[in-house]
This record gives structure tokens, sequence and C-alpha cells, in this order.
């Protein structure tokens, strides 16, 4: 994990985008094209002050990034040199080369000369180390393949994939090995592939296969199986996904590795841009790999297992013992279970097929198929021999509604120094404690700069939309109030029945208008499934400071309490699966790690419960003292009225007092009215009974934080305070998400 360096307070509006790529480049006007939309998307999603290029210089893809960039508003450029200016000079081809690098170097608004090296080529590798190192994001122009030498693409690339940077891959092809020969990618030449940059939709791909040596000439399999999968896309799916720019598709895979044909598949798609793997076991990772038919197969499980988190294992050998079936039973209900799960867990399904015997585990492949289709999954059949053919069922298609939701939440507009100063506060507000000492730097490192930015974007979100909301709400009571009061006016006064009338009109429509943007812009919604979305990466924050995986949220097992939406789940998913698995404490570590916890998580949000029990009281009974007063006023009124009423003076009916108290008689019962409909639209006696409920369980909680002495006492408080601050969002998810802004 790399060590940041501290930027400048004046410098935070600055994005810093490193380069790394080939020497020599064919086809460069599509790769400039990638590069230039790499650069504007970047600046697009993160809306910098001002652009800065951190690069090398040399040849080819530096230059090509360098001269992109440096003619837009705003942009200038660092450069890093692995050696002396002349030395390095030496290994430009001919006048022409140099001289374009020493224009260039002339524009550079600062200049690093690294140390000297015993070696040439440890000089290259250090310069791309440096130049990660001061940088926030990475234009990579690549082919994908591995570095041909020492500080090589490949190399950086894959450095900055361990650091999480943001990178855009623009696929370009490199050099014929040992000679200056360039080559091309064909179709994919400068196209662009984002990683660790925005939220993609993350589609779910369950991956089983039947028994028995695969073939071993296949041909190439993740081109195929991806053209499968896209065929599984409607029109309308189609068209969401390409307006969602700044919103790729990507893929989880979920397998057990159980034959050989899921491990050549798993393995042919992991190293794709996004794709990740979430192993599902049925038995322990031991009992299942000794269940494994091959030396081969249990290499290649023993190496892709490792690429994945913690396994998901449905049952433990202990929980099998004892029971009256015989063991070939007992194996089939448990690989049932297993494609039970899959299918459950997943948006699609693929069969990987070969001549043999159709078996998945003991268990037929043909059951998995006849489950996926009673749950109208799409499922992929890919059969592997010398050429790979999928084939498509449709089922209920892929769900892509969810990318508009994504594309939202990755392009909302916030300003770097704003993204940074927020980020840094936050950052303070959970670490800037003595307790925190406990916790290692890498890790505050790792949520800083992993879930602090997604959490600072989704609390913008939800901030803004809450704002919307309530100022909708409030306006749309109070011009209710004001109609009536016009109308009023209209009647008493008839000479002023014009004005009095066309106001009420206006005000009105004007309310019409509020409910309808309201529900047209889903201020409602946007505000409590991104607040929703903030507060389970908040929670995550400690959990990963504390070393522990949060629960997995599945819709179906969220039915009947509060149903998030389901792009929430799935951002959530994505952004936890970028970080490591979590270790969890260890010995005498675990004390001061649940010191910490308590103080920075739990007794924090007792303080914000009891502060919002005291404000939503306050304002509870504000609003309910004003209804109050206003009903007591405009009994007064009608009191007055009828007073006046009983008086047998002439031209009583038509005096100003009596038309005022007339008025009051019709504008006070309304305001009175309003008051209550916005205390009751507001829920603020409810919310103030959940927030003391809510600060009595989690006062409870802290105080057995001082019992903690072992990983599993740490292990089972957070997970109960999860548990807690989950069902309480969730509740409150229930309570405001049916308080829609209505006309009254």
């Amino acid at each position: 994990m790399r060590g940041t360096r501290a930027r400048p307070s004046g410098d935070l509006g600055r994005l810093r985008i490193g380069v790394s790529g080939h020497r020599i480049l064919a086809e460069e006007a599509r790769i400039e094209a990638g590069v230039r939309d790499a650069v504007q998307s970047f600046r697009d999603v993160l809306r910098p002050e001002s652009t800065t290029i951190v690069s090398g210089l040399a040849e080819g893809s530096d230059r090509l990034v360098a001269r992109c960039v440096l003619g837009w508003p705003g942009a200038d450029l660092l450069a890093v040199l692995p050696l002396p200016q002349s030395q390095y000079e030496a290994d430009f081809q001919g006048p022409r080369s140099r001289r374009e690098f020493t224009d260039l170097l002339a524009r550079a608004r600062a200049i690093v000369e690294l140390p000297p090296t015993p070696e040439r080529d440890r000089a290259y590798e250090a310069a791309g180390v440096a130049v990660l190192d001061r940088s926030d994001a990475l234009v990579a122009v690549w082919d994908g393949q591995c570095a041909q030498g020492l500080g090589g693409t490949g190399a950086i690339v894959e450095l900055a994939r361990r650091r999480r940077m943001p990178i855009a891959w623009v696929h370009a092809g490199n050099r014929v090995p040992g000679t200056l020969q360039p080559t091309s990618l064909g179709a994919e030449q400068g196209r662009v592939t984002f990683e660790n940059f925005t939220v993609p939709l993350r589609i779910r791909v369950a991956v089983v296969g039947e028994r028995g040596e695969i073939a071993r000439q296949t041909g190439p399999l993740y081109p195929a199986v991806e053209a499968a999968l896209l065929r599984l896309l409607d029109g309308p799916a189609q068209e969401l996904i390409a307006r969602a720019r700044h919103t790729p598709l990507a893929y989880t895979l979920m397998s057990a590795l159980d034959s050989e044909g899921e491990q050549a598949l798993v393995a042919d798609w992991i190293l794709q841009p996004g794709s990740r793997l979430d192993v599902v076991l049925p038995l322990s990772t031991t009992e299942h790999r000794r269940s494994l038919e091959s030396e081969a197969a249990m290499t290649a499980f023993d190496r892709l297992v490792k690429l994945g988190r913690h396994p998901v294992v449905l049952r433990a050998q202990a929980s099998l013992e004892g029971s009256d079936l015989t063991a070939a039973e007992i194996r089939r209900e448990t690989y049932r279970d297993l494609g039970e799960y899959l299918v459950e867990n997943s948006d699609l399904v693929i069969v990987v097929r070969h001549s043999g015997v159709a078996a998945f585990g003991g268990h037929d492949v043909d059951e998995v198929l006849t489950y996926a289709r009673s749950r109208h999954r799409p499922i992929v059949q890919v059969t592997m021999a010398e050429r790979v053919d999928a084939t498509t069922e449709g089922g209920s298609g892929l769900e892509a509604s969810p990318i508009t939701w994504l594309e939202l939440f990755n392009t909302w507009p916030i300003a770097l120094k704003e993204q940074r100063q927020y980020t840094a506060n936050q950052y303070r507000g959970i670490f800037d404690r003595p307790e925190a000492a406990a916790i290692s730097a890498d890790v505050k490192e790792l949520v800083r700069d992993t879930l602090i930015p997604f959490y600072v974007r989704a609390s913008k979100i939800a901030k803004h939309y809450q704002r919307r909301y309530k100022l909708a709400g409030f306006s749309v009571y109070t011009f209710s109030v004001v109609a009536v009061a016009a109308v009023a006016i209209a009647v008493l006064n008839p000479s002023l029945s014009l004005p009095a009338f066309t106001s009420e009109f206006i005000l009105l429509v004007v309310i019409l208008l509020l409910v309808w943007l309201a529900h047209r812009q889903r201020t409602h919604r946007r505000w409590i499934e991104s607040r929703f979305l903030a507060e389970r990466l908040r929670s995550a924050c400690f959990l990963a400071a504390c070393g522990l995986e949060p629960p997995r949220l599945t819709l179906p097992g969220l039915r009947g309490i509060a149903e998030p939406a389901e792009w929430t789940i799935r951002a959530f998913d994505d952004i936890w699966g970028r970080l490591p698995a979590m270790p969890g404490c260890h010995g005498v570590q675990c004390a001061p790690i649940g010191t910490f916890a308590k103080a920075a998580w739990i007794d924090d949000q007792i303080g914000f419960h009891q502060r919002k029990h005291d404000s939503s009281q306050r304002q509870n009974k504000w609003l309910e003292g004003l209804g109050l007063a206003l009903f007591a006023l405009a009994i007064l009124a009608s009191a007055g009225h009828i007073w006046l009423g009983l008086r047998e003076t002439e031209h009583v009916a038509e005096s100003v007092t009596q038309k005022f108290l007339s008025f009051l008689g019709i504008a006070l019962p309304a305001g009175g009215a309003a008051a209550g409909g916005f205390r009751a639209h507001r829920e603020f006696s409810r919310l103030a009974k959940r927030s003391h409920n809510m600060a009595a369980a989690l006062q409870s909680l802290s105080d057995r934080f001082s019992r903690v002495r072992t990983p599993e006492d740490l292990e089972g408080l957070l997970e109960e305070a999860e548990d807690v601050t989950r069902a309480e969002t969730q509740d409150w998810l229930a309570l405001v998400g049916a308080k829609q802004i209505e006309p009254l």
C-alpha cells in the first residue's frame, strides 16, 4: 500500500494524471481520440479546477498525452525524468525526437530529476513509480500484456491496481519484441476501459459446469461468452447503457470452481478489467478441494481461489455429522443447495458443457438449469470444444434500469476541491482521536482513499435532494394557506376579487408545479436511497478500520422490512469489493480496536441521536404550539364575529372590523391545519421517539465494549452494531418513504 504525499492546501482542486504507455504506436489518431476521451471523462466526473499531466515525456504515449492535454484551459505539465537530461536524451531516436522533448520540457511547470541508479532499467522503473506517487489517476496506453522490461506499462498498471487508483486504459498495440515494428489491436485500438473510477453496473454471473476433462484445444472463451451476454440485453436496455457514458458494465463471477470447464472460463474472464470472483463452496475450502477429480483441477482451484475475497461456505462439515443420510445423499443435497444459492444470488447463469458425464459435483447440471428457468434467470450454455459455442435463453432478460441511478451517482457535480475537503473532514472526524492509534496507517489510508470519497458523494446527493424535498413540502403547505387567504379577501371585498382570485389561481398552479417537479425529479426517492447508501458506507468505514467484513445484503432477504433500491446494494457491493479481504483482529490488539469502535462509531452515534431527538422534539413542540395558537386565535376571531353580529348597530356587517374578523376566521384554521399537516408530514414526533430509542439501544451496546477480550468478542459486537444501525436506517427508510409530497 502506498504512502501518499501530503497535498498542499492550495492544490486541492488540482487533478494530477499520470501517464504510462508504449513508445512505439500504430494508428496514433485512434489512440489520441481515446486519450482525449479518457482525460475528458476524468474531468467530467472529478471536476477539477486545473489538470496536471505527470509524465516522463518518453517517446510515444507520454508525449501524445501531453500534446493532447496541454492545449486545454487550466492544464499544465509535471515532468519526471528517470535520468539527467543529457543522458535521457541519448535514448531518443534522432534530433527531431530530442527537439520535441525539449519543447515539451520547456512547458513544464516543474521538473523532477530522480537520484541516479546503477542500472538504466532500474532508473526507468523508479521513474514509473515516481509518476504514480505524484498522481491521482493513471492514463495507460497499453496492450494488456506483461511488460517487456523493467518499469514497463504492464508493471505500472499492476502497481496502480494494487493502489486502487482510477485507471483509464487506452487499448493500443505495442511492438514486436526486440524490434521497432508497431502492432495494432485492430478494432480495439483506441478503445477506453476504466477501472476503479466510477461505480459500474455489475452483473452477477453464476458459473456451473460439468465435471470431466475438457478438450485441450479450445478457442477464446471470454469474447464468445461476452457476445452471448450482450444478446440478452433488449433494445431499451441497450439504450440505457449507451446513454450512461460514465457507467460501464462489469461482471462478478460466482463459482465453486468445481470443474475444469468452470476453472478455464473463470481464468480467462477474470483477466478482463473490472471482473471479480466470488467463490461459493458447498463445504469448507479444504473439503471441497479434496473432492476435485484431478491434480490439475486442484492446482487451478488453489490459484483461482486466491483471486476472490473470503469464500462463502454454505455448510460446515460438523453440521453433517450424525446425519442419517448416506455420503452420496449428503453430497447431492449440498450441491443442490449450492446450485440454488448461485441461481438466487445471480443475474444470469452460465453452464459450461463438454463431452463427458453431465454432472455438477454429483448433482445434475440440468437440475440447476431447471431451477434457473423456474426463477426466470437468463441462461448461457457454453460448449467447450475445438470451437467455443455459446447459446442463450432469455428468461426475464438482463435488468439494466439500475444503470440510470448509478450514472446519476457517478456524475453528480462535486468539485474536486470540495470533495477533498469534505473527505479530509470526514477522515478527521473518524480518526482524529487518541483511540485511533490502535488502527494502522495503512488501514486509515485504505478507508480514506476507498470508502470515504464515495460516502461523501452519496451524502452530498442525499443532502441536496433532502433540501429540495423539505423546501417543496414547506412551500406546498405555506402556499395553500396563502391561497385560502386570497379567497377570503375576494369574498369579503368584491372590489379585490379579480387580483385575489388571480393570486389564488397562480398559487394553486405553483403548488401543482412543485408537486409535479418533485415527482418528476424523484426528489423524495433520490434523497432516501442516497441516504441509505451513505449510511451503509459510513458503517463500512468503521468495519474496515476494525478489519471486519459487512454482511451481504440481498433484496429477497429484505422483503417485508424496508426494501432499499437495488442500485444501492449493487453500488455498495462494488465499492466494498475494492478493498482487500478483511483480516479481523488478533490477540491483544482486539481490546484497543474495540475501544476505537466504541468511541468513534457507537458513542458518536449516541451523541447524534440524542441531538436528533432534541431537535425533532423542539420542532414538533413548536409546530404543535403554533397550530394550537392559530386555532385559539381563530376561536377568538369567531367569538368576536359573533359578538359584533349580536350588536344591533347599523352597517355592522360592512364594518372593517367585521371583515377582518371574517378573514381571520377563514385563514387562521387553514394556517393551523397547515401547521399540523406539515408536522405530520415531517414526522417530527416519531423521529424524536426513534432517536431516543436508538440512543438507548446504542448505549447498551457501548457499555459492553469494555468487555472485549477476544476476536470473537469484537466481531460479535461489531456485527451487532452494524445490524442495529442498518435496521435503524431501514426503519427510517420505511417511515420517510411513505411521506411523498402531495397537493393538499
